[in-house]
């Protein structure tokens, strides 16, 4: 028994001794047929367990935002960007889910690359929109 959990602390400091700190940075406009619009926005990094959030923000008036965030992982992270908003709705009262993935070039050590998405349109339907009512 003193051995198993003597290989889990090990292995457990391992992992933290040789994970790096990766940064990332997203820039963008969103849009609502055609118009700019001003909403949370979220970004995330995906985990087996549970999304570990990295960075939230409201964009301007005008729609613009600018995140950043920084992660320390022992592989490649793998984050994305969340958007809750009502665009192009198929039912009154229900709300969509956006889901952007961040391509990993964007991602490292010094956050000096700038994924810029540019216009962002929220009425379109993505392959990871999902639907939810109450």
């Amino acid at each position: 028994m003193q051995k198993s959990h003597f290989f889990i602390i090990f292995s457990f400091l391992i992992a933290k001794i040789t994970s790096d700190l990766q940064k990332v940075s997203i820039k963008g406009t969103t849009l609502c047929e055609n118009r700019r619009i001003s909403l949370k926005i979220q970004l995330f990094e995906e985990e087996v367990t549970s999304d570990a959030l990295l960075s939230e923000a409201t964009s301007s008036l005008q729609g613009e935002f600018d995140l950043k965030g920084e992660y320390s992982e022992v592989g490649s992270i793998e984050p994305y960007l969340k958007i809750i908003h009502t665009c192009n709705l198929k039912k009154l009262g229900c709300r969509r889910k956006s889901i952007f993935r961040i391509p990993q070039h964007f991602i490292t050590a010094k956050g000096d690359k700038v994924y810029d998405m540019r216009f962002i349109s929220l009425d379109l339907n993505f392959g990871e929109d999902q639907e939810y009512c109450s």
